[in-house]
């Protein structure tokens, strides 16, 4: 009942700044207490960026390239939390924007039941907690994709862009709505655990099937959504319009970014082919924002999970490409302060350098220790 003192942390900005932010995220993990870690460049009395974070509200607040009222808004899809973008590190750092919601999106999935509910949450959300001019980054997988197409048809004055990850525009077919009702009676007959047995080898590549760990958290992530929102989802999904017109008719200055899995089952890459064709067809005098896909080897339906750093280097890429920017070391640059005609990168430089040069280890501890993971993508 009593506000906790936050904890202060000062970082100097250098090649251990990565393991210092994520230091001190880990002592107010077990102390319980939030956060405040001001990051000052070397020689330099002014703070550069302050990345705040508490248990109870998750959110990353880092200086980038997306403007002040652009919140990035993770939704995820059935029977998953945001804790299946945990593995790519924070969206924050990849994507370059000012702020990352994690709860809105996550706690809007679990209680609509339908998508349109859905998206008057998010909107509604998103003006109350970040204000009237606030525009929604919307990162969306399989069901939240779903969302984020419903809220770019309601209100596209409130998004600043698209990342749809395996997920589809097309409503359910007859065969794919009995399913659902298929996966609804043996929810009701034998509970939560037959179901998972059922579906999760479909949502997987032959490879992650094998591995326990990505098999686990996927159980984890269900068990914390529990049976009760798992048949708001899937009768949601059931009911979802068709939404090939609204992608047709998105506005030329939303940016759009798809990415399947070379082995997805369920959202196979030839809807997403779909996807970009619709996004091509658009008819308009004005620049066009880039709108990208990505295709990913060795992953099935639960891209982020299954295949962190790529997805995060589709991320970056096509965040560069967004700003204006070809290179991840001119990504670093722009978020980098500049002190005598030398950059000085942050730390979403030092992120995405670590993935361009420090390899698949490297990059994998950048990622896990990024402050921005341990805050706002738990």
């Amino acid at each position: 009942k009593t506000a906790l003192r936050p904890l202060q942390f000062v970082l100097c900005e250098s090649k251990h700044m990565l393991c210092a932010s994520a230091a001190a995220a880990a002592v107010g993990r077990v102390a319980g207490r939030p956060v405040v870690c001001t990051l000052r460049s070397l020689g330099s009395d002014r703070a550069s960026r302050t990345c705040e974070g508490t248990l109870g509200r998750r959110r990353c607040v880092a200086s980038g390239l997306g403007g002040d009222s652009v919140v990035v808004v993770p939704m995820p899809g059935v029977l998953l939390t945001n804790a299946i973008y945990a593995p790519g590190g924070c969206l924050g750092a990849a994507l370059c924007a000012t702020l990352v919601d994690s709860e809105l999106g996550e706690k809007a999935t679990r209680e609509a039941r339908s998508l349109p509910e859905l998206a008057e949450m998010v909107h509604e959300g998103l003006v109350a907690r970040h204000g009237p001019a606030a525009r929604a980054m919307l990162v969306g997988h399989s069901y939240g994709g779903y969302a984020a197409l419903e809220f770019a048809k309601r209100f596209p004055e409130h998004l600043a862009g698209l990342v749809l990850v395996s997920t589809q525009v097309r409503a359910d077919t007859a065969g794919a709505t009995d399913r659902r009702k298929e996966q609804l009676q043996l929810l009701h007959a034998k509970g939560l655990d037959a179901v998972l047995d059922s579906i999760v080898p479909l949502l997987m590549s032959t490879t992650s099937r094998g591995d326990a760990s990505v098999v686990e958290s996927v159980r984890s992530m269900a068990r914390a959504v529990g049976p009760e929102a798992y048949e708001r989802q899937v009768l949601a999904c059931a009911s979802r319009a068709d939404h090939r017109a609204t992608l047709a008719a998105l506005p030329a200055a939303i940016p759009v970014l798809t990415i399947s899995g070379k082995e997805d089952k369920i959202t196979p890459p030839r809807v997403q082919q779909e996807m970009r064709q619709l996004l091509q067809s658009r008819h308009t005098d004005l620049p066009v924002a880039p709108c990208r896909a990505a295709v990913l080897e060795a992953s099935g339906h639960l891209v982020p999970l299954e295949q962190p750093l790529a997805f995060r280097r589709a991320l970056v890429a096509w965040a560069g490409e967004v700003h204006g920017l070809r290179r991840p070391d001119q990504l670093a640059g722009r978020c980098a302060t500049q002190d005598g005609g030398r950059h000085k990168s942050g730390i979403i430089g030092s992120m995405v350098h670590a993935l361009g040069d420090g390899g698949p280890r490297g990059a994998c501890a950048a990622l896990s220790g990024g402050l921005g993971r341990s805050v706002s993508a738990h």
